[in-house]
Protein backbone atom coordinates (compact mmCIF):
# COMPACT_ATOMS: atom_id res chain seq x y z
CA UNK A 1 0.00 0.00 0.00
CA UNK A 2 1.23 3.49 -1.05
CA UNK A 3 2.85 5.63 1.80
CA UNK A 4 0.03 8.03 3.56
CA UNK A 5 -2.84 5.29 2.42
CA UNK A 6 -4.69 3.34 5.43
CA UNK A 7 -7.12 0.39 5.28
CA UNK A 8 -10.97 1.84 5.16
CA UNK A 9 -13.18 -0.49 7.48
CA UNK A 10 -16.75 0.46 6.68
CA UNK A 11 -19.88 0.50 9.50
CA UNK A 12 -20.80 -2.99 9.55
CA UNK A 13 -18.80 -3.99 6.95
CA UNK A 14 -16.36 -7.35 6.76
CA UNK A 15 -12.92 -7.18 5.67
CA UNK A 16 -9.91 -9.34 5.52
CA UNK A 17 -6.63 -8.18 6.92
CA UNK A 18 -3.39 -9.87 6.42
CA UNK A 19 -1.24 -9.81 9.31
CA UNK A 20 3.06 -8.39 9.00
CA UNK A 21 4.07 -11.54 10.98
CA UNK A 22 4.69 -14.82 10.30
CA UNK A 23 3.29 -17.79 12.20
CA UNK A 24 4.87 -21.12 12.30
CA UNK A 25 2.74 -23.39 14.85
CA UNK A 26 3.70 -27.02 15.83
CA UNK A 27 1.63 -30.03 15.11
CA UNK A 28 0.06 -29.60 18.93
CA UNK A 29 -0.51 -25.49 19.50
CA UNK A 30 -3.55 -23.78 18.35
CA UNK A 31 -3.47 -20.00 17.98
CA UNK A 32 -7.11 -18.02 18.99
CA UNK A 33 -6.91 -14.40 17.29
CA UNK A 34 -8.56 -12.17 20.36
CA UNK A 35 -9.58 -8.30 19.68
CA UNK A 36 -7.65 -5.43 20.91
CA UNK A 37 -8.93 -3.61 23.40
CA UNK A 38 -8.46 -0.24 21.60
CA UNK A 39 -10.03 -1.83 18.41
CA UNK A 40 -12.70 -3.23 20.54
CA UNK A 41 -13.80 -0.12 21.52
CA UNK A 42 -14.31 1.37 18.13
CA UNK A 43 -16.71 -1.98 17.52
CA UNK A 44 -13.95 -3.90 15.54
CA UNK A 45 -13.83 -7.68 16.14
CA UNK A 46 -12.29 -10.57 14.72
CA UNK A 47 -14.71 -12.94 13.33
CA UNK A 48 -13.70 -16.53 14.31
CA UNK A 49 -10.20 -16.53 13.50
CA UNK A 50 -7.97 -19.03 14.69
CA UNK A 51 -4.34 -20.88 13.24
CA UNK A 52 -4.48 -24.44 12.66
CA UNK A 53 -1.88 -26.27 14.22
CA UNK A 54 1.13 -26.86 11.75
CA UNK A 55 -0.08 -23.67 10.57
CA UNK A 56 3.11 -21.37 8.68
CA UNK A 57 2.91 -17.95 6.94
CA UNK A 58 0.79 -14.51 7.53
CA UNK A 59 -2.44 -15.07 9.06
CA UNK A 60 -5.71 -13.41 7.49
CA UNK A 61 -7.70 -11.92 9.86
CA UNK A 62 -11.86 -11.23 9.30
CA UNK A 63 -12.88 -7.73 11.11
CA UNK A 64 -15.75 -6.36 11.46
CA UNK A 65 -16.70 -3.60 11.85
CA UNK A 66 -19.95 -3.39 14.68
CA UNK A 67 -19.98 0.07 14.80
CA UNK A 68 -21.42 3.45 12.98
CA UNK A 69 -17.89 4.57 12.62
CA UNK A 70 -15.54 4.65 9.30
CA UNK A 71 -12.39 3.12 10.92
CA UNK A 72 -9.23 3.06 9.65
CA UNK A 73 -5.92 1.50 10.05
CA UNK A 74 -2.15 2.39 9.05
CA UNK A 75 -0.89 -0.70 7.63
CA UNK A 76 1.73 -1.76 10.71
CA UNK A 77 -0.83 -1.19 13.44
CA UNK A 78 -1.12 -4.17 15.79
CA UNK A 79 -4.87 -4.87 15.31
CA UNK A 80 -5.07 -8.28 17.32
CA UNK A 81 -3.30 -10.43 19.66
CA UNK A 82 -3.28 -14.38 19.96
CA UNK A 83 -3.61 -16.89 22.36
CA UNK A 84 -1.70 -19.99 21.93
CA UNK A 85 -3.07 -23.46 23.68
CA UNK A 86 -1.04 -27.20 23.59
CA UNK A 87 -3.17 -29.79 23.01
CA UNK A 88 -3.11 -32.86 24.57
CA UNK A 89 -1.34 -34.68 21.52
CA UNK A 90 -0.28 -33.20 18.04
CA UNK A 91 -3.38 -33.49 15.54
CA UNK A 92 -2.68 -36.64 12.93
CA UNK A 93 -2.83 -34.10 9.87
CA UNK A 94 -1.07 -30.59 10.56
CA UNK A 95 -2.94 -27.75 8.41
CA UNK A 96 -1.17 -27.06 5.15
CA UNK A 97 -1.95 -23.62 3.85
CA UNK A 98 -2.41 -20.55 3.69
CA UNK A 99 -5.25 -17.78 5.76
CA UNK A 100 -3.90 -16.07 7.08
CA UNK A 101 2.75 -7.48 19.96
CA UNK A 102 2.13 -5.18 23.08
CA UNK A 103 -1.15 -4.98 23.78
CA UNK A 104 -2.00 -0.66 23.50
CA UNK A 105 -5.64 -0.98 25.37
CA UNK A 106 -7.51 2.49 25.99
CA UNK A 107 -8.03 5.21 25.76
CA UNK A 108 -10.28 5.20 22.56
CA UNK A 109 -8.42 5.49 19.47
CA UNK A 110 -10.39 8.25 17.97
CA UNK A 111 -7.11 8.99 15.88
CA UNK A 112 -8.89 6.09 13.81
CA UNK A 113 -12.32 7.46 13.03
CA UNK A 114 -12.49 9.17 9.82
CA UNK A 115 -13.26 13.17 10.13
CA UNK A 116 -15.93 14.68 8.18
CA UNK A 117 -13.51 16.35 5.95
CA UNK A 118 -11.67 12.96 5.62
CA UNK A 119 -15.24 10.64 4.49
CA UNK A 120 -15.81 13.34 2.14
CA UNK A 121 -12.47 13.16 0.09
CA UNK A 122 -12.21 9.05 0.30
CA UNK A 123 -13.59 8.26 -2.73
CA UNK A 124 -14.29 4.76 -1.16
CA UNK A 125 -17.38 6.79 0.42
CA UNK A 126 -20.30 6.73 -1.16
CA UNK A 127 -23.40 9.01 -0.86
CA UNK A 128 -25.59 8.51 2.37
CA UNK A 129 -28.06 6.25 0.12
CA UNK A 130 -25.61 3.65 -1.61
CA UNK A 131 -23.91 3.33 1.90
CA UNK A 132 -26.85 2.55 3.65
CA UNK A 133 -28.06 -0.02 1.13
CA UNK A 134 -24.50 -1.72 1.33
CA UNK A 135 -24.55 -1.72 5.45
CA UNK A 136 -28.12 -2.54 5.43
CA UNK A 137 -30.08 -3.89 2.54
CA UNK A 138 -31.76 -2.74 -0.31
CA UNK A 139 -35.11 -2.38 1.14
CA UNK A 140 -33.78 0.26 3.81
CA UNK A 141 -32.04 1.51 0.94
CA UNK A 142 -35.12 2.29 -1.54
CA UNK A 143 -37.08 3.78 1.64
CA UNK A 144 -34.66 6.46 2.18
CA UNK A 145 -34.23 6.92 -1.21
CA UNK A 146 -37.98 7.74 -1.48
CA UNK A 147 -37.83 9.82 1.64
CA UNK A 148 -35.32 12.34 0.14
CA UNK A 149 -37.16 11.96 -3.46
CA UNK A 150 -40.12 13.06 -0.99
CA UNK A 151 -38.45 15.85 0.83
CA UNK A 152 -37.17 17.34 -2.45
CA UNK A 153 -40.38 17.71 -4.13
CA UNK A 154 -42.09 19.01 -1.28
CA UNK A 155 -39.57 21.65 -0.85
CA UNK A 156 -40.08 22.16 -4.24
CA UNK A 157 -44.19 22.06 -3.72
CA UNK A 158 -43.73 24.85 -0.87
CA UNK A 159 -41.93 27.30 -3.61
CA UNK A 160 -44.76 26.49 -6.22
CA UNK A 161 -47.44 27.02 -3.81
CA UNK A 162 -45.70 30.26 -2.51
CA UNK A 163 -45.38 31.35 -6.11
CA UNK A 164 -49.32 30.88 -6.98
CA UNK A 165 -50.27 32.58 -3.95
CA UNK A 166 -48.36 35.62 -5.01
CA UNK A 167 -49.20 35.59 -8.18
CA UNK A 168 -53.34 35.07 -7.25
CA UNK A 169 -53.15 38.01 -5.31
CA UNK A 170 -51.25 40.52 -7.72
CA UNK A 171 -54.36 39.13 -9.97
CA UNK A 172 -57.19 39.81 -7.38
CA UNK A 173 -56.02 43.51 -7.05
CA UNK A 174 -58.18 45.98 -8.83
CA UNK A 175 -57.20 49.43 -9.97
CA UNK A 176 -58.76 52.07 -7.64
CA UNK A 177 -58.79 49.40 -4.80
CA UNK A 178 -62.03 48.21 -5.15
CA UNK A 179 -63.15 44.89 -3.76
CA UNK A 180 -63.62 41.49 -4.74
CA UNK A 181 -67.19 40.28 -4.06
CA UNK A 182 -67.70 37.69 -1.08
CA UNK A 183 -68.63 34.81 -3.81
CA UNK A 184 -65.34 35.31 -5.96
CA UNK A 185 -63.08 35.87 -2.62
CA UNK A 186 -64.24 32.68 -1.77
CA UNK A 187 -64.58 30.83 -5.32
CA UNK A 188 -60.65 31.99 -5.76
CA UNK A 189 -60.02 30.75 -2.09
CA UNK A 190 -61.48 27.40 -3.32
CA UNK A 191 -59.41 27.14 -6.53
CA UNK A 192 -56.52 28.02 -4.41
CA UNK A 193 -56.97 25.27 -2.23
CA UNK A 194 -57.54 22.80 -5.34
CA UNK A 195 -54.77 23.54 -7.15
CA UNK A 196 -52.75 23.52 -4.15
CA UNK A 197 -53.85 19.98 -3.08
CA UNK A 198 -53.26 18.41 -6.72
CA UNK A 199 -49.61 20.19 -6.89
CA UNK A 200 -48.86 18.61 -3.36
CA UNK A 201 -50.21 14.88 -4.72
CA UNK A 202 -48.23 15.19 -7.80
CA UNK A 203 -45.04 16.55 -6.22
CA UNK A 204 -44.87 13.68 -3.66
CA UNK A 205 -46.30 10.82 -5.20
CA UNK A 206 -43.89 8.51 -5.16
CA UNK A 207 -43.45 4.91 -6.26
CA UNK A 208 -42.21 1.67 -4.07
CA UNK A 209 -38.56 1.37 -5.54
CA UNK A 210 -35.24 2.67 -5.86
Amino acid sequence: MPAGQYILIKPKQLIVVITMEVLALPADILGRVLSKGRLFSLGLLPVNTYADPGFSGRLGIVLFNAGNNYVKIAPGNPIAKIEFSRLATPVARPYQGQHGYHTEVWPLAEQMILSGEEIAADERVKGPVEELTRAYGDDLGAVMSRVFRFERRLVLSACAYIFFALALIALTQRPGGAQLSVWAAVGLGVVANVVTSILVFVATRLRRGP
